[in-house]
């Protein structure tokens, strides 16, 4: 299934039952809701959105790559079962709770919006990318790594991991660790940005 320079706008594609690729290319989506559907893989390739969100809710496929995309009144994928989620250049607001997904990359990415709040993942990646918010809270992840990257806000409180990886990391904007308990905190040339207001209460990470 190929969708090409094609405009769906307030179209509801729910509960799709073939596992079939889908390939969505070149097109603009706008309240368009993919959700319950099942898929072989998913590609989302140079989409632009318009006022309304764009849903995966609690759809399944082997994976979903996601390629400089213009999506930033939002992507849902809370409640997906995925094998990957490969996210690569462009703007995206998107969140993952309660999805199953063994692995989430992204590599340059400016995200209004990552969040991994009420998600349980083993493996996040976030190399070269802009975070403008980034919540945590509630959120529990195998293993994250944040690379050469930027961080405005972090709400973490109550956030667990295994290993937590911040190499290049710039935190500018309120990050509040209220609470987090990480197990193997690793930060390496952490910078702070002007904005930074940092919030440790509770937590047992140190800097």
């Amino acid at each position: 299934m190929v969708f090409r320079k094609c405009t769906l706008d307030g179209v509801g594609l729910s509960g799709m039952k073939q596992p079939n690729s889908m390939i969505v290319e070149d097109s603009y989506l706008d309240e368009v809701d993919f959700g319950r559907g099942l898929f072989s893989t998913v590609t989302l390739r140079r989409v632009k959105q318009g006022e309304g969100p764009v849903r995966f809710n609690g759809a399944t496929m082997e994976s979903i790559r996601i390629e400089d995309v213009d999506m930033w009144r939002g992507l849902s994928l809370a409640e997906i079962k995925a094998g990957l989620v490969s996210i690569e250049g462009g703007t995206l607001k998107t969140a993952f709770s309660d999805s199953i997904i063994p692995k989430v990359y992204a590599r340059g990415v400016e995200f209004y919006l990552f969040s991994l709040s009420e998600a349980n993942l083993p493996y996040v990646s976030l190399i070269d990318c802009m975070i403008h918010d980034f919540p945590l809270w509630d959120g529990f992840v195998e293993e994250l790594l944040v690379q050469n990257s930027i961080i405005g806000e972090i709400d973490g409180e109550n956030f667990k991991a295994d290993t937590v990886v911040w190499d290049n990391v710039t935190l500018d904007g309120k990050v509040d660790l209220t609470n987090a308990h990480i197990n193997d905190f690793r930060p390496t040339r952490i910078k702070r940005g002007p904005k930074l207001n940092l919030m440790t209460t509770g937590s047992n990470i140190k800097f």
